[in-house]
């Protein structure tokens, strides 16, 4: 599960999504509505979400660069 910083404010799930939907795994996102620009992404195993963190690194999104870490258990 991959843990996302920076995410825009007005972003939603699918918009998300739309970025990490074309890697191998993808399985959903999840918001964290308390906590705007926060959000987690979930994978079938852990290689996969960390080719996608690789790729996706510091990604522009509206703007802004988003900042992916694994997500601590």
């Amino acid at each position: 599960i991959l843990f996302l910083e920076n995410v825009p404010h007005d972003a939603d799930s699918n918009r998300v999504g739309d970025l990490f939907r074309p890697f191998m795994g993808f399985k959903e996102v999840r918001m964290v509505p308390s906590r705007p620009g926060l959000a987690f992404v979930e994978f079938e195993n852990e290689m996969q979400s960390g080719a996608a963190m690789q790729r996706l690194q510091g990604a522009d999104m509206q703007g802004q660069a988003l900042k992916i870490t694994f997500s601590r258990s």
